[in-house]
């Protein structure tokens, strides 16, 4: 019975199959249509990473690395509003890795690199700030305590010095607290080091959308689908007549 009932459909799809081809041959017109009218959107990817002896792949520290991605996710990298920031932004953080990934979108392949290459230098920036305000505070009280020690070490010279070769303990405290703070020197020389492009704006040599095979095959698929639907139930009403 199933066989029966299956030749009659392939016997009624191949009576119709000009009106198949005909939806077909329709919803590949809209589909070109649409190809020829949609917007096009180019798509700009690169990707960084997080530099620091800090940080680890644990799941601690995952939550670092989110917080430079929450970072990039904020607007102002490109002075619009989030809604619009929204939708032309993608970030990405690979599990377990120190990796940020941004994909930029924008009317043409210029503007997708040059809004990437914005962003990135803007982010960039704003680290180098937070670490510059962090750091400024460590090194206002690393010279507090350089200036200190190298006041008692004065003192002490004064009330006399020791054998040569030996160091006063006032003369170490010096020593060190001037090690640290010109390795905070260093350090602050070296701001938004932190944040590595691996992987610079590429610049698209093609559009991500629309996306024309598969827009094509979607109208084909659709086209053959209706025109099918069409023939048989266009032929059980004939049948009920």
């Amino acid at each position: 019975m199933e066989d029966i009932d299956l030749r009659q459909i392939l016997h009624i799809l191949w009576q119709g199959h000009n009106k198949i081809m005909g939806f077909i041959c329709t919803f590949l017109i809209l589909a070109v249509i649409y190809l020829i009218f949609a917007p096009q959107v180019y798509e700009s990817n690169s990707s960084m990473t997080i530099q620091s002896s800090d940080i680890v792949n644990t799941e601690k520290d995952q939550n670092y690395i989110g917080i430079y991605a929450e970072i990039i996710k904020d607007p102002r990298m490109l002075g619009i509003d989030k809604d619009e920031y929204d939708k032309i932004v993608k970030v990405l953080v690979p599990r377990q890795t120190r990796i940020i990934q941004l994909i930029v979108s924008g009317k043409d392949a210029k503007e997708a690199c040059s809004k990437s290459n914005q962003i990135i230098a803007n982010f960039q920036k704003t680290i180098a700030d937070k670490e510059g305000e962090s750091i400024n505070r460590i090194l206002a009280i690393a010279k507090n305590d350089l200036d200190r020690a190298k006041e008692a070490w004065n003192t002490r010279f004064k009330e006399g010095s020791l054998p040569t070769g030996i160091r006063s303990a006032e003369e170490e405290v010096y020593f060190t607290n001037l090690n640290t703070y010109n390795n905070l020197l260093i350090k602050k020389q070296q701001l938004g080091h932190s944040v590595l492009v691996t992987s610079m704006p590429t610049t698209p040599e093609k559009p991500s959308k629309p996306k024309k095979v598969l827009t094509i095959v979607l109208a084909m698929v659709i086209g053959t689908v209706f025109g099918c639907a069409y023939c048989v139930v266009n032929n059980k009403n004939d049948k009920n007549k």
